[in-house]
Parts: C-alpha cells; sequence; structure tokens
C-alpha cells in the first residue's frame, strides 16, 4: 500500500497502516514507517548541531528519548547499549530552498543505522541495515532496491541546491535554549520565511548573516 501523505522526502514507498506507539505517559498515534533519509550534500553542515550547543543538543535528545519511553517509534526496540538515539526529519521545500525541521524521533540504533544506510554501507553494514529495512517493513530484496533508487534519485536532484535552515520547532520544546541559541534559530527561521524560490548560494548567505 502506498501512501505518499505519510512520507515528507516525496519516496512514495509502500508503508505499513498507521499503528498506536505506546510511551510510559501517553499513547501517540503516528504513521512513522523506516525509510531512507538522504541529506542532500549542500545540507550536510546544516543540522541541529550547527544551532545547538553540545549540552543544547543532549538535553534535546534526552527529551525525544523520554517522551518516547525509551522505545523506538517505528519498531518499539531497544538497543543493547543504549535504548534510542535522537533523528532529525527534515523537510526539503525545492521551491523555496527551505530545510524545515518537521519532526524529531526516537530511533533504536538498528533503524538509525538503516535510516542512515549511505553511512552503514561505509562502515561495512548495509547488509546488516538493508535486512533491518526488510524485516520492520516488511519488504522483499527487490523493494528494498527500489526504495533505495528513489532515495538517490531525490539525493542528487537535492544536492544540487543550497538550503536555508529552518528549525523553529526547536523553540517549541521543552527545553532550555541559551539566548544566543534562540537568537540564531529565529534568524535562520526568518530567513527561510523571505526566501525567493531562485535564491542563489550567495543570496543565502548574505540573508542569513542579515546583510
Amino acid at each position: 500500500m502506498r501512501k505518499p501523505v505519510d512520507d515528507p522526502y516525496g519516496f512514495e514507498l509502500p508503508v505499513p497502516a498507521p499503528r498506536v506507539v505506546v510511551t510510559q505517559k501517553k499513547q501517540r498515534t503516528g504513521s512513522f514507517h523506516l525509510f531512507v533519509d538522504l541529506v542532500p550534500t549542500s545540507a550536510w553542515f546544516s543540522n541541529l548541531r550547527a544551532e545547538l550547543s553540545p549540552g543544547e543538543w543532549k538535553s534535546c535528545a534526552a527529551f525525544v528519548a523520554k517522551r518516547a519511553g525509551y522505545c523506538c517509534e517505528i519498531c518499539e526496540g531497544r538497543g543493547p547499549k543504549w535504548p534510542v538515539e535522537c533523528h532529525e526529519r527534515w523537510a526539503f521545500d525545492e521551491a523555496t530552498g527551505v530545510q524545515k525541521l518537521v519532526a524529531l524521533e526516537a530511533l533504536c540504533p538498528d533503524c538509525h543505522e538503516a535510516t542512515h544506510i549511505g553511512l552503514a554501507q561505509a562502515r561495512g553494514h548495509y547488509e546488516r541495515a538493508a535486512s533491518h529495512l526488510m524485516r520492520v517493513n516488511g519488504w522483499s530484496a527487490e523493494e528494498v532496491k527500489s526504495h533505495l533508487r528513489e532515495a538517490v534519485t531525490v539525493f542528487k536532484r537535492r544536492s544540487d541546491r543550497p538550503w536555508q535552515l529552518d528549525a523553529s520547532l526547536l523553540i517549541q520544546l521543552p527545553i532550555r535554549l541559551s539566548e544566543k541559541s534562540r537568537a540564531l534559530i529565529e534568524r535562520h527561521a526568518s530567513a527561510a520565511k523571505i526566501l525567493p524560490g531562485t535564491s542563489t548560494r550567495d543570496q543565502l548567505i548574505e540573508q542569513t548573516l542579515g546583510r
């Protein structure tokens, strides 16, 4: 079954039906599914570590883990050394060039590795990551290959342009941010809102620096 609405990255991959994810404090209905999340090369340095201090990122990751009940929000599993890791989900608007943070998810190490399958391959763990994709999504080997081909096509297209970061979602989280971090997040988000669809890399830099 295909559900493009569940796929913010435009992969249009077959996904399982939405299910209820049980946490320690509440029930949360989610349509989380496991898919390869290839961040464009032009956005490799546009991430939350560029917006937050190490301590703030640690607090953010701790909040996400606790919110999920220290269980993976995709497979409900836990890692052997640490239960979950914090994964950033971004929506890339190809019309405006805005890279917007849309969610922070708690993923077990296996799901996180499968999500970053390119890194897994570089580390010699491709087969393990691909097998996890097959097991969690109920896919065949051919469905995994098809998904990867689609993901790479999107990745190459999006890597040909610059991206402006909008991580304003962070301000809504119940974590303490320094004035410096908050100002940086707000400045980047404000610049993203006024970007024309044809912005060049130099224009993005000028707007980000407030010139």
